[in-house]
C-alpha cells in the first residue's frame, strides 16, 4: 500500500508488453485496476473465507481447478471483489477529477 503508482509504471508496462496489450484501451483499464493493495486484500480475504474443506469436497466430486475457482471460490469472494472494485473506482475517479 505504500508503493507509489509511479514506481509501478515500468513493471506494469513490461507486463502489458509481454501480453501484447501496449496500444489498446484494455491496457488502460488493466493497468488502473491492478494494484498491490487489491492483490493483497484478495489474497487475505480468500485465505479467510474459502474453507479448505469446501475445496476438498469439490476435488472429491471431480471438479477441476478452473471449475472450483469460478463456481466456488469467486462466489464466496464476491463481496471482496466488489470492495476491491469500489476502491479502484474511487481512486480512478479521484485521479481524473483532480485534473480539472
Amino acid at each position: 500500500m505504500l508503493v507509489s503508482p509511479t514506481a509501478l509504471a515500468v513493471p506494469l508496462y513490461l507486463m502489458l508488453a509481454g501480453g501484447g496489450m501496449t496500444s489498446t484501451v484494455c491496457s488502460v483499464l488493466v493497468s488502473s485496476m491492478i494494484s498491490p493493495f487489491g492483490v493483497y486484500f484478495a489474497r487475505v480475504y480468500a485465505a479467510a473465507s474459502v474453507p479448505d474443506e469446501l475445496l476438498e469436497a469439490g476435488r472429491i466430486d471431480g471438479a477441476g481447478d478452473l471449475h472450483m475457482f469460478f463456481v466456488v471460490s469467486l462466489r464466496l469472494m464476491a463481496s471482496a471483489s466488489v470492495a476491491v472494485f469500489l476502491f479502484h473506482f474511487v481512486a480512478i475517479w479521484n485521479t481524473s477529477c483532480s485534473r480539472w
